[in-house]
Formats: structure tokens, sequence, C-alpha cells
């Protein structure tokens, strides 16, 4: 026996090997089987009844930007997040700025707001010590928790 393993080392360690190998492909090959799902899952079902159309996006901006404390707003969507970009004007101080976030609820159903997570980022142009702050609302709560006061 010890003759005949000696003999047929090459050949065992490449049986051995190949037998890893295909372990490892059948393993990755499960990992990502699901390639072809969508990358959220079923995350997004039911997103189609609440829809954020362009027309919302832009009767967020524009309620934003009807404060006058804004140079400018920007809205985006990923997934079932809402994220809000504000750049403020200079003299504007941190506890005006917090209420634009319920400009951007204003605009919204019901159902969206229990649908989506909203992210708003004040900014501004020049440096501020206070400046950016985040506010974020979770679909389930009915208001704004912001980054810690610096």
């Amino acid at each position: 026996m010890k003759k005949k393993i000696k003999d047929n080392k090459v050949i065992i360690i490449i049986v051995i090997a190949l037998i890893i190998l295909s372990i490892i492909l059948v393993k990755l090959l499960d990992n990502y089987s699901n390639e072809s799902g969508a990358i959220y899952g079923s995350r997004l079902d039911g997103i189609e009844k609440v829809e954020i159309t362009s027309k919302i996006k832009k009767d967020i901006i524009e309620n934003i930007e009807s404060t006058e404390r804004v140079q400018k707003v920007s809205v985006n969507l990923q997934g079932k997040i809402i994220n809000i970009e504000v750049i403020l004007k200079d003299e504007i101080a941190r506890e005006d700025a917090k209420p634009l976030a319920d400009k951007v609820v204003e605009k919204l159903t019901d159902e969206q707001k229990k649908f989506y997570d909203i992210q708003i980022f004040l900014k501004k142009k020049t440096e501020d010590p206070v400046f950016p702050i985040i506010g974020y609302r979770h679909h389930n709560k009915e208001t704004f928790s912001w980054t810690l006061d610096r």
C-alpha cells in the first residue's frame, strides 16, 4: 500500500486539489447564483405604489428654496432612501436650518412617509464649525434625528 501511495503521489495530490477546487467553485456559484435578481432583493416590493416622481422631487426643491435660506438644493432617490443635499446661505444658524427638514415631509403623502427614509444634509460653502449637519427620519418615526451638536 505504501509503495502504491509513493508511486502515485503526484496523482493523489492532483485529485485532492481538484476536489478542493470543485468544493470552492460550488460554494462560489451558490453565493452568486441569485445574481440575476435585484440588488435590493424584496425590500423594494411595493415601491411602485408610493413612487417618488420627478414632480415630487421638484416640489420638494421648490418648497425648500422658498424659505430663501438656501443657495442650492438637490434631491436624490436611492432605493427606499430620499437624500436631500442643501447648501445654505452663510448667515443661517444651525437652529434656523433644521426646520428645512420639515419642508421635505410636507410634500410627501402619508404612504410615502411610511415607506421612505429621509436624509437631509445641511451644509455651507464656507467653513463653519457647526456645519455640516445631517438629519435622518426613519419611515416608522415622526421626527428627524440630528447629528450631535459640536
